[in-house]
């Protein structure tokens, strides 16, 4: 859009004798003062400005309707730039989810959908902490929600354990210097094991496929009443089967 804007600048300039540029800067600054400028010449020079089939218009009016144009594209641009954030796309029906690749439907059918990444922190086979995230990938989750679990539940854990997709020179660093033992699964360990199967409790056991609303924190508040919901579920079935005081793997001592 540069060239084209550049372009009927330079028109204008030869027309009115100024001398407007246009810096890819102060874009929009540099396209009002040319919107003005002409607006204020046909003011005081009475230009009627005509509208409809059969009426044929004149150049001012060209000019100031085409500059006006190229400015409302411009700030319509800055406005969609603005709610990119971090992200380089979003979703008109939620401004705060990112298209995100889904896994294959029953119709083997992947495709782009707005969504958001959605992580949760386990302790004993409860859910102890959940956050949700714009980025697509694992890796920069991580740090985040171990400083809001630290923020929250004032103290942090001893150790984390973490999938390969949370690996990340960062990740090491930041574990490194809060003194906390690490057991990160490495990227490259799918390539020397088989492929093994997964099962994900939140989706397989409670059928949830997809959230009801929209907006970060109406998303944010139904993955914590998930969560609730989950340990509950987890207490209940403890009690039933006389777990509750029962470690879920037996210690063992060197």
């Amino acid at each position: 859009m540069l060239p084209n804007i550049q372009k009927i600048v330079n028109e204008i300039n030869n027309e009115y004798f100024t001398n407007f540029k246009i810096t890819p800067e102060n874009r929009t600054a540099d396209l009002q003062r040319g919107v003005d400028y002409l607006y204020e010449y046909c003011y005081e020079n009475n230009v009627a400005f005509v509208f409809g089939r059969g009426k044929r218009k004149s150049r001012h009016q060209k000019f100031y309707e085409i500059t006006r144009k190229f400015l409302d594209r411009q700030l319509l641009y800055n406005l969609h730039n603005s709610k990119f954030g971090n992200r380089n796309s979003y979703s008109k029906t939620d401004v705060y989810a990112a298209f995100m690749h889904m896994k294959d439907d029953h119709m083997r059918n992947a495709r782009l959908k707005p969504g958001y990444n959605v992580q949760i922190a386990v302790d004993s086979e409860y859910m102890v902490a959940t956050d949700i995230f714009q980025e697509r990938n694992d890796i920069w989750t991580l740090i985040p929600l171990l400083k809001t679990m630290e923020e929250k539940l004032k103290f942090k854990y001893p150790s984390v354990t973490a999938d390969a997709g949370y690996e990340s020179e960062e990740s090491y660093c930041f574990l490194d210097e809060n003194e906390q033992k690490y057991f990160i699964k490495p990227q490259m360990y799918d390539r020397w094991k088989k492929r093994s199967f997964k099962k994900d409790i939140s989706k397989n056991d409670y059928e949830f496929k997809r959230f009801l609303l929209k907006g970060k924190t109406k998303v944010k508040l139904e993955i914590l009443l998930l969560c609730i919901g989950y340990n509950i579920n987890k207490l209940h079935s403890k009690i039933q089967n006389n777990r509750t005081k029962s470690h879920l793997f037996k210690k063992e001592l060197a």
